[in-house]
């Protein structure tokens, strides 16, 4: 989400899009909680608007709900 990310990591993610990665429905909640306790203000926002994109964009069915029996 910045504006110019590490190289690397962005290669990495890159490399494994098609692979069917997905993310926990228990990381969404903490990436937003994060953003959450930012002060509030235009880059809490921007950071929230721009994460709810890239959830729908790049998972839009691929969020994983874990249940006890899971743990």
């Amino acid at each position: 989400m910045r504006p110019r990310p590490e190289p690397r990591v962005a290669a990495f993610l890159n490399s494994i899009a098609d692979e069917g990665f997905g993310i926990s429905t228990i990381t969404v909640w903490e990436i937003l909680d994060g953003i959450g306790r930012l002060e509030v203000g235009r880059r809490r926002t921007n950071l929230g608007d721009r994460f709810r994109e890239l959830l729908e964009k790049l998972f839009e069915d691929r969020i994983v709900a874990r249940s006890l029996e899971d743990a």
